[in-house]
């Protein structure tokens, strides 16, 4: 009779390994304790097997009310790099000598009405290119000229909620001619009203402070000026009514993205004169006029449905955006607007022009996450 340790090394090995398989099922069957303990180790290694290497376990859903977002979004054609001067949906207009100096999207016509008009970029349009047969050559002078329509997405940002009652009631401020105001704004406040027809100056702080003003009534006059002190950031919020006239100044020694206006006042939001304007605009449903000399730095976000630049030469913008996705925007006079532009419409009068600047959107706009397009 052969010895069970007489067999093969092969054979030796399979018939131990069965026998030993043997010996823990019976185990394992007799002892519920011990099946539930060789179960979970047997789940937990198919688990570890299934594993990709480089993937890690998913999270928790986040709560209704959590963003699961780590980054805001804005509009890609917002970013740095994008080289095109106007985004519109509807007809883009030039009469007179008017130009655009920089590459053109537009869903609708692109229409050449003056003798002196044209356009030095690119054209994308969604209609057609109308202009004189009396032009000798086209007034569209870029290198390609192509005929699609595009995805207009240009929702407004989210206007915050900032209101009144969220700061102390200070009573009315007024700077007047004299005696002169010699100390500073330090502290966040509710205006009711707020009159400067001299000088004031606002601290904002360290850096990373945000100095913020809530006001019903913002008016300057004269030489009405404001100036900001510190490394922080000032936000001012205007419930009725803005009236920014003469050679008003507001920042004029400051960086635009230092301080930000949230206009959500149904009158129009006016520059007038000769005044200049440092800083970024979010105007909520209110129409933009931009008039006289006036110049601004700084972006500008309209959600009204107008908006009309007009007066004499020099930039109304400097190197900044102009937003305004479901306003007609209209230049006339020799105006001009230097940097990029986003409009529902656009006509183009005079010796006014339009033309490329590469501009940065400040980080106070941000848009909701739902506006995404995938």
């Amino acid at each position: 009779m052969k010895s069970f340790f007489q067999e093969s090394q092969g054979q030796t090995l399979i018939e131990y390994g069965l026998f030993l398989g043997v010996l823990v099922l019976v185990l394992v069957v007799g002892i519920p304790g011990l099946r539930n303990s060789v179960i979970s180790v047997f789940a937990a290694t198919t688990r570890d097997f299934n594993i990709v290497e480089g993937e890690v376990d998913p999270i928790e859903d986040p709560d209704p009310g959590e963003d699961p977002t780590e980054e805001g979004w804005f509009p890609p054609q917002l970013a740095l790099d994008d080289n095109q001067t106007l985004y519109a949906n509807g007809d883009i207009t030039l009469t007179g000598s008017a130009h655009i100096d920089g590459n053109v999207v537009t869903n609708g016509n692109i229409v050449i009405q003056g003798g002196g008009s044209y356009i030095t970029g690119n054209v994308t349009a969604g209609g057609e290119i109308r202009y004189p047969s009396w032009h000798q050559n086209s007034p569209v002078q870029g290198e390609s000229v192509e005929f699609n329509g595009y995805p207009y997405n240009f929702p407004l940002p989210v206007f915050p909620d900032i209101t009144s009652d969220q700061f102390p009631n200070r009573g009315n401020f007024e700077a007047p001619w004299w005696p002169p105001v010699e100390e500073p704004i330090t502290e966040d406040a509710y205006y009711p009203v707020f009159d400067i027809k001299k000088s004031v100056e606002i601290d904002t702080g360290e850096e990373g402070d945000v100095r913020t003003i809530v006001v019903d009534h913002f008016t300057t006059g004269g030489t009405g000026d404001i100036y900001l002190r510190g490394n922080g950031k000032l936000i001012i919020v205007i419930n009725e009514t803005f009236t920014f006239n003469g050679d008003s100044s507001f920042n004029p020694d400051g960086l635009p993205d230092s301080a930000i206006i949230y206009y959500r006042g149904t009158q129009d939001f006016n520059f007038g004169g000769a005044q200049s304007f440092t800083g970024n605009i979010y105007i909520e449903k209110a129409d933009l006029n931009l008039r006289g000399s006036s110049s601004n730095a700084g972006n500008i976000i309209v959600g009204g449905d107008q908006v009309t630049v007009s007066g004499g030469t020099g930039p109304r913008l400097a190197d900044s955006l102009l937003y305004a996705p479901m306003a007609n925007l209209t230049l006339n006079g020799s105006s001009d607007l230097h940097g990029k532009v986003v409009a529902n419409t656009v006509e183009i009068n005079g010796s006014s022009f339009v033309n490329f600047g590469t501009v940065q959107v400040s980080e106070n706009f941000y848009w909701d996450p739902f506006f995404i397009e995938e």
